[in-house]
């Protein structure tokens, strides 16, 4: 829960391991919201900083703190956005990738509803379900409340770890 301590006993964690042999820009510290990575990185620094006045002569300690601007303290979209941008050839990615911003995926998210709905009025006639679905949760006007039906089912299923197999389940319970 929120404010139960989980930044201070990581942040403690990281201090023990890098007061040891570990050097900061050898971790991985992901955290879900850019937020969480500064104020994460900022703990850090400042637990750094405390323990090179306790103990002053520690040329690693300097050196951590020297190394904080390298060290991966970052969100996990950021982190897999690294990884694909240093090694997209070794993936087959074109480098002049980019991500969309959410207005351009909200936008191809529709194209495919679009398409995925055209392809489905055009096999209405083999696979007449489709079309009780649209008359049961279509609109009078149009298919704008089974869109948006689709798009919160589809939204929810992420929150599973296998999402399509959480789709599956949930469809089968229809099948007549």
């Amino acid at each position: 829960a929120a404010g139960s301590g989980k930044t201070a006993v990581l942040v403690e964690r990281i201090i023990r391991k890098i007061s040891g042999n570990t050097d900061v820009d050898r971790l991985l510290v992901a955290t879900f919201t850019k937020a969480a990575a500064a104020e994460m990185k900022e703990r850090i620094r400042l637990a750094l900083e405390r323990a090179l006045l306790e103990q002053p002569q520690s040329e690693h300690l300097r050196r951590q703190l020297a190394m904080m601007n390298r060290a991966a303290i970052t969100t996990l979209h950021s982190f897999c956005l690294d990884v694909i941008r240093r090694y997209y050839p070794m993936i087959g990615l074109d480098p002049g990738f980019r991500v969309a911003n959410e207005t351009e995926a909200e936008l191809l998210r529709l194209d495919v509803l679009d398409a995925l709905f055209e392809e489905r009025y055009a096999a209405a006639e083999t696979e007449p379900g489709f079309l009780r679905l649209a008359d049961d949760y279509g609109g009078e006007r149009g298919d704008e409340p089974l869109y948006h039906l689709v798009q919160e089912l589809y939204d929810f299923s992420r929150s599973d770890p296998w999402p399509d197999h959480w789709l599956e389940r949930a469809a089968s319970g229809f099948e007549t």
